[in-house]
């Protein structure tokens, strides 16, 4: 129901870009923020290249892989204020430790493809810096996104101004007197208008 989206308090992205160990705060970074520190007691924002926090060490790869294999996205819905404005993609996450094997094949078939693109290609082609070294390398997480539709939510949130306030009390006038706030224009004219005629008979019958 509009009317009671509209009671929630929302943060408007540009009202609270404000540094949060150097990252603007919004609802998802506040979440992503609050979820690392709930189960991993670690920060990912220095991930990112910002400052670490006190108290607040960095999240490593390597750590996480043998931490908790699975989260609740719900746990920090209740700390986070929500944007007037956000794109919610349905999607669930879990976390789980990640067979080695399994990582070094997906890198080596991916150079190896790249080296067959290189034979292909003339001139000159060097391998993306994000698969050089990557084989062998223990602080390595690969990120698998499974959607079962193409379809997103789009929640729009708005805060009341003085003009849809306008707009609601000629709606009310037109359900309750079949008015329009121009009806309240027109009466208000039409009083100071009486107003007007009358203080011109009062000074003529003073004189």
């Amino acid at each position: 129901d509009r009317s009671e989206l509209n009671r929630e308090p929302c943060l408007s992205y540009n009202q609270t870009f404000q540094d949060y160990f150097g990252h603007p705060i919004t609802r998802l970074n506040c979440e992503a923020a609050r979820l690392q520190h709930f189960y991993a007691n670690c920060s990912m924002l220095p991930l990112f290249g910002f400052k670490e926090a006190p108290g607040f060490p960095p999240c490593l790869p390597k750590s996480l892989l043998n931490g908790t294999t699975g989260i609740d996205p719900n746990t920090a819905e209740m700390v986070c204020s929500s944007d007037c404005e956000r794109t919610d993609f349905r999607l669930t996450i879990s976390v789980g430790p990640l067979d080695t094997n399994a990582i070094k094949t997906f890198f080596e078939t991916q150079i190896s493809n790249l080296l067959k693109m290189k034979g292909s290609i003339e001139g000159n082609f060097t391998v993306p810096p994000i698969f050089q070294g990557l084989q062998n390398s223990e602080d390595t997480v690969v990120l698998f996104f499974y959607f079962k539709t193409f379809d997103y939510a789009r929640n729009l949130l708005n805060q009341e101004t003085f003009l849809e306030f306008l707009s609601k009390v000629g709606g009310w006038m037109s359900l309750a007197i079949g008015a329009s706030i121009f009806s309240l224009f027109e009466i208000i004219y039409f009083l100071l208008s009486l107003i007007k005629i009358g203080c011109r008979h009062g000074l003529r019958f003073g004189r």
